[in-house]
C-alpha cells in the first residue's frame, strides 16, 4: 500500500483573532484539519493565544510558527522585490529581529509554538538561513530553496502551492476552487510533500466557500488514505517529513 502524500497547510500573516481568522480557525478545527499558523510576532498580542486556548482545539491540530518579526519591507530599491530579511540588512540586524521574534512567539504561544521560521514576502538571503540554523530552528519554511542548508538538523520545507495570487496592488486574491485543487494535485504528482499557503483575510463570501470546499475535498482524500495533513511540529519531532 502506498504511503499517503503529506500536506502542510499554512495560514500566513496572523496577528489577531479577527472575524475572518475565527471563521477559518473554527472551520479547520471542527473538521479536524491540522493547520500551521504563521504569526507575525512583532504585531501579535496575547489576545490571539487566549482565543485559541478558549476554543480548546486539540494541540494535535494547531501549530504557530514564526513569520519574521514585523513583516516590514526593508528593500530600498524602487520597484525592487520586497523583503524583511535580505541584502540591505546585516547579520546583526537580522539576528536581533529573529531572536526577539522567537522569544515573543515562545512566550505567547508556549507549547503551541513550533520552532520554524517563515520569511515574510517569501524572501530571504543566505544570512537568514545561516542564522536560523544557528538558533536551532527545526524547519525553514519558504518558497523555492534559494541557498543550500548548512550542516545542521534544520529541514527546508517548501511552501510552493499558493491558494491566491497577487494583483498589481500586491494584495492576495484567492484562486477559484478548481485552480486551488489543480495546483495542489500538480505538486503532489511531482513530490511526496505539498506545502500549501493561504491568507485567511482574503477569504470572504464565495472565496471562503471555495476554501472550505477545497479543504473538504482534501479531507476526503485523507480519509481514502491518499493524502495526510500534518503539522510542522511533526517534522521537527522526527527530523524528517
Amino acid at each position: 500500500m502506498k504511503k499517503p502524500k503529506i500536506i502542510f497547510l499554512r495560514a500566513d500573516d496572523i496577528c489577531r483573532p479577527d472575524l475572518k481568522f475565527k471563521k477559518v480557525f473554527d472551520f479547520l478545527a471542527e473538521n479536524e484539519i491540522p493547520a500551521n499558523y504563521a504569526a507575525i510576532p512583532g504585531k501579535t498580542t496575547s489576545a490571539l493565544s487566549d482565543f485559541v486556548r478558549k476554543r480548546s482545539a486539540p494541540a494535535k491540530l494547531v501549530n504557530f510558527i514564526q513569520h519574521g518579526w514585523k513583516h516590514v519591507n526593508h528593500c530600498a530599491e524602487p520597484g525592487g522585490a520586497r523583503y524583511e530579511f535580505g541584502p540591505a540588512r546585516v547579520k546583526k540586524q537580522q539576528k536581533h529581529d529573529i531572536s526577539r521574534g522567537f522569544d515573543r512567539m515562545r512566550a505567547i504561544f508556549r507549547e503551541l509554538f513550533a520552532p520554524a521560521f517563515a520569511p515574510p514576502f517569501h524572501a530571504y538571503d543566505e544570512t537568514t538561513v545561516l542564522l536560523c540554523a544557528e538558533m536551532k530552528f527545526g524547519v525553514f519554511a519558504a518558497g523555492k530553496k534559494l541557498f543550500p542548508l548548512p550542516d545542521s538538523k534544520m529541514i527546508y520545507l517548501p511552501f510552493t502551492v499558493a491558494l491566491s495570487e497577487y494583483g498589481s496592488d500586491l494584495r492576495p486574491r484567492p484562486l477559484p476552487l478548481e485552480r486551488m485543487i489543480a495546483a495542489t494535485e500538480l505538486r503532489l504528482r511531482e513530490s511526496s510533500v505539498a506545502g500549501v499557503r493561504f491568507h485567511h483575510d482574503a477569504f470572504f463570501g464565495s472565496h471562503l466557500d471555495d476554501f472550505m470546499r477545497y479543504c473538504r475535498f482534501m479531507k476526503k482524500l485523507e480519509t481514502a488514505g491518499i493524502v495526510k495533513f500534518a503539522l510542522i511540529s511533526d517534522v521537527i519531532a522526527r527530523n524528517s517529513y
